[in-house]
């Protein structure tokens, strides 16, 4: 928890440290409980409840995916702890409207979403996302080779950008969270056949926009 509180807001809003100082002046459950094992949406139970240790749990299971999925939704890999940071804030502020049961990281990754959104609007400009090390062959000493993987993961980050919202989401979903067309749907709000169509159609758009770069590289 500490270490996302310390971190500074690129966009300029409060990180979670409104969150630390909430805790040390508020009277609520201190004693973190078993977690392991214990679904998300019991721990979500336990935070509107009042337990603030079960929150520093939901954070720290899911801070790193939300930060990847908001850095290949943006293409700004810097400003994604910021986003990851606004849609942790959302979720504790708006705690007492989770709906007990249901799916938490389809309504977590909905927040997330909105906040993506948001941050492209107001950038108004799309960077290349430089993709993480999970999509890179490794490291190599060849300096060549290197360049040209780095300029590959550079336009396979811009074709991504190029996408519609709704299929990028879908496609980042199931092949960086790995998540099931089931709760891609849930996500999304659609059908999980509407899930699978969208991410069906992004890749086959992100296959066409990089036969046009490898087209145009040769």
């Amino acid at each position: 928890m500490e270490r996302i509180a310390n971190n500074q807001s690129a966009l300029g809003a409060p990180a979670l440290g409104w969150y630390v100082a909430h805790r040390s002046a508020a009277s609520s459950t201190r004693v973190a409980p078993r977690s392991k094992g214990t679904s998300d949406e019991q721990l979500m139970e336990r935070v509107q409840a009042g337990c603030e240790a079960s929150f520093d749990t939901l954070v720290s299971r899911h801070y790193a995916p939300v930060c990847g999925f908001a850095s290949r939704m943006t293409g700004r890999p810097d400003l994604a702890p910021d986003i990851a940071q606004h849609a942790f804030a959302a979720v504790y502020r708006q705690r007492d409207s989770y709906r007990r049961g249901a799916p938490f990281r389809a309504w977590l990754y909905c927040i997330a979403r909105r906040r993506c959104r948001q941050v492209v609007r107001q950038e108004r400009r799309n960077q290349p996302v430089l993709l993480g090390a999970e999509f890179a062959a490794g490291p190599t000493a060849d300096p060549h080779r290197a360049a040209e993987r780095r300029e590959l993961l550079q336009a396979l980050g811009a074709a991504l950008l190029r996408l519609p919202e709704r299929e990028r989401a879908a496609v980042v979903m199931f092949h960086q969270l790995q998540w099931s067309y089931r709760e891609i749907a849930e996500a999304l709000g659609c059908s999980p056949g509407a899930a699978r169509t969208a991410a069906c159609r992004g890749r086959g758009r992100l296959r066409a926009l990089m036969a046009e770069f490898e087209e145009r590289d040769r």
